[in-house]
């Protein structure tokens, strides 16, 4: 009898039906940080656009993957659960890549493309161009090595 597999540590890519339902189902969530723009949509798939450094961070989590896009460009990163202290027992981290994950790009960009209108704004509108961009030119593997 063969030993159980381990689990992967990548989640599974999700279908292009969940990646449009997702998109569609995107919302402007009100704050009370005047700094700070919030989508969220199910899964839990969230988008955060604040300003630092001069430039708009946008950090987009969903299907636990994400998308990181600052000044320095595109990262992209799985999403683990947190827990080292009894504060912080919910805290996700993001554990980014050495490399682009393409899975991870085509995924955010498909929720993007799919998103209700009134949900874009200048940064998300430039998140979606650096996506097609880094797609288009082939950058990352497929999935990445972990």
């Amino acid at each position: 009898m063969r030993p159980p597999r381990a689990p992967s540590r990548i989640p599974r890519p999700p279908t292009g039906a969940e990646l449009s339902r997702t998109g569609a189902a995107l919302r402007r969530i009100r704050t009370s940080r005047v700094d700070l723009d919030w989508v969220q949509g199910p899964g839990p798939t969230d988008i955060w656009v604040w300003q630092a450094d001069g430039g708009d961070h946008v950090e987009m989590s969903f299907f636990g993957r994400c998308v990181l896009h600052r000044s320095a460009g595109l990262s992209t990163g799985l999403l683990r659960e947190g827990g080292g202290t009894p504060y912080a027992e919910d805290a996700g981290l993001i554990e980014l890549e050495n490399e682009l994950s393409r899975a991870t790009l085509a995924a955010a960009l498909g929720i993007l493309l799919a998103a209700p209108a009134e949900v874009a704004s200048p940064p998300i509108v430039r998140l979606i161009a650096a996506l097609r961009a880094a797609l288009e030119t082939g950058r990352g593997p497929e999935e990445p090595n972990i």
